[in-house]
């Protein structure tokens, strides 16, 4: 029977029932069976033989070595380092480093880092993260991101579900054979290398470079690219020979729910093929933001117009007069981070105003004067622009002065960056331009000096600078400015004196000098004038500014 206290030191020969207490130092041949209890301390080696039957609890910390014949069962716990040989079975909790080779069968769980090695047969479930070889055969599962080197040999049938993002590199031979049945659903983007041999028939949208070798049929388009060398047959006369107008932007083929057209010959909405349909939606929108935006595919232009194309509800056609202004908006949201706006993002929490009313979410299938706060006329176009205190970042479009017909654009309250676009000045409906507390830099361009109709231009608490230009005595309509809080110099220019309308004027915290003209202390209300409020940094001992008429000095 075993002794109550164990041994100082391992016998040669192990016993033939376990000790109830641990021994100090490990045995040099394993036990016939297992100890009631595991050892404190783990063994400096491996045990050269397995045990017969597996320990009733792990130890505490484990062996420095993996063992060389794997245990019949699983372990509960996984092994800090990896067995050279496989189990038998499964383990039931993957392991925390990766097998030097395969099992015999999945996991039921994958791994947390890949395998060294591919498995010989395929995961239940897709691995986190992509394997460092590829597998012999494909999963039945996409992979959740591409592997960092090709497939050598492709797959004899095409897999049920594409890969969620494109591979690092073309396969090293092309399929075998074409995929009897298409794939339920098209690639999100093309591949970014072409296939070293070409493919059986043309592809139904262009690559985006060209191949090194011709296909075996031609393409229903053409390349962006021209190809090196000609097709093995010629060009059909369907197929218009003319050189395209434009280069190609590469949109989703597929349509979304409510478009009915998939076919390239099948007219479907708006009476063409969803690739006609996107092409000339294109063209549309390139008038006013032009064509090389649109090859970039993380630029807010393509996420504006992949948007309008393949997942706004209201399906719009190209010759809708209302696309221009739904791409406006769509563009102002990608272009100035929407989806981080505190009210009324298109998943935001919150689309409630002041009074407490629900408001419409924007990029939603509604029209989009019911987005927000934007209003507009009877005809449905934008006469108010107004977005202000919503977490707005981000630089303001140019193409906002493709929204011919607003009177009122106030985007005060947010992070707005950047310049004040000149294309502002064609705005010539503009009434109200209110872009204070933002983070606006540059000049005031010349042209909002041609907005005749303008009352309200407030731009106080950014960081713009250079002079007051002399022909903001053009605007005889305003009536409040605000210029305070800037950084602009030079003198105030006596042509302000032509605004006989101003009740407002702000410019203290600038860089000004000089004097206030004559001609504007003759507008304040002592002189029977409008100007009730004119403020300006002329308090210190010695002010940069020289006032006799201003109702307040800073």
């Amino acid at each position: 029977g075993p002794t109550q206290e164990p041994s100082t030191g391992p016998s040669s020969v192990p016993s033939s029932k376990p000790s109830s207490v641990p021994s100090l130092l490990p045995s040099s041949n394993p036990s016939a069976a297992p100890s009631a209890i595991p050892s404190e301390v783990p063994s400096l080696l491996p045990s050269v033989v397995p045990s017969k039957d597996p320990s009733g609890g792990p130890t505490e910390e484990p062996s420095t070595g993996p063992s060389s014949v794997p245990s019949s069962d699983p372990s509960s716990v996984p092994s800090v380092l990896p067995s050279m040989v496989p189990s038998a079975m499964p383990s039931t909790v993957p392991s925390k480093d990766p097998s030097g080779g395969p099992t015999q069968e999945p996991s039921a769980e994958p791994s947390s880092t890949p395998s060294l090695y591919p498995s010989t047969a395929p995961s239940l479930l897709p691995s986190a993260s992509p394997s460092s070889l590829p597998t012999t055969k494909p999963s039945s599962i996409p992979s959740t991101a591409p592997s960092s080197v090709p497939t050598d040999i492709p797959s004899q049938v095409p897999s049920v579900l594409p890969s969620k993002a494109p591979s690092g590199g073309p396969t090293s031979e092309p399929s075998a054979e074409p995929s009897s049945t298409p794939s339920s659903f098209p690639s999100v983007r093309p591949s970014l290398r072409p296939s070293s041999a070409p493919s059986s028939s043309p592809s139904y949208r262009p690559s985006v470079y060209p191949s090194s070798r011709p296909s075996s049929l031609p393409s229903g388009y053409p390349s962006r690219v021209p190809s090196t060398d000609p097709t093995d047959q010629p060009v059909p006369a369907s197929v218009d020979l003319s050189p395209t107008a434009s280069p190609f932007a590469i949109f989703r083929s597929d349509p979304t729910p409510t478009i009915n057209c998939v076919s390239t010959t099948a007219a479907g909405i708006c009476n063409m093929t969803n690739l006609e349909r996107s092409l000339k939606m294109q063209e549309v929108v390139g008038k006013i933001s032009g064509m090389d935006v649109f090859y970039n595919y993380t630029s807010p232009h393509f996420q504006a117009l992949q948007w309008l194309v393949d997942e706004d509800p209201r399906v719009l056609c190209p010759s809708d007069p209302k696309l221009l202004q739904r791409y406006v908006v769509a563009l102002f949201y990608f272009q100035l981070n929407g989806d981080d706006w505190t009210f009324c993002s298109r998943s935001g929490a919150s689309c409630i105003d002041s009074d407490g009313n629900a408001m419409g979410r924007f990029l939603t299938g509604d029209d989009e004067c019911n987005w927000g706060n934007l209003v507009c006329n009877g005809a449905l176009f934008l006469t108010e622009f107004r977005i202000d205190d919503n977490n707005v970042q981000g630089k303001l479009p140019a193409e906002l002065s493709s929204l011919s017909e607003l009177q009122l654009l106030d985007l005060d309250h947010n992070g707005i960056s950047g310049t004040i676009p000149s294309s502002i000045g064609n705005l010539t409906e503009l009434k109200v331009i209110d872009l204070d507390d933002n983070a606006l830099s540059g000049s005031i361009p010349e042209e909002v000096y041609n907005l005749v109709d303008l009352q309200v231009l407030d731009l106080n608490n950014n960081q713009l600078m250079g002079t007051i230009s002399n022909n903001i005595g053009n605007l005889v309509n305003l009536e409040f400015v605000q210029f305070d809080f800037n950084e602009f110099d030079g003198t105030v220019p006596a042509s302000v004196g032509n605004l006989t309308s101003l009740v407002t004027l702000t410019m203290m915290n600038n860089m000004l000098t000089g004097s206030v003209p004559q001609s504007i202390c003759d507008l304040s209300v002592p002189n029977n004038g409008s100007l009730a409020n004119l403020w300006a940094d002329c308090a210190f001992p010695s002010p940069p500014i020289t006032c006799d008429c201003c109702t307040l000095c800073f």
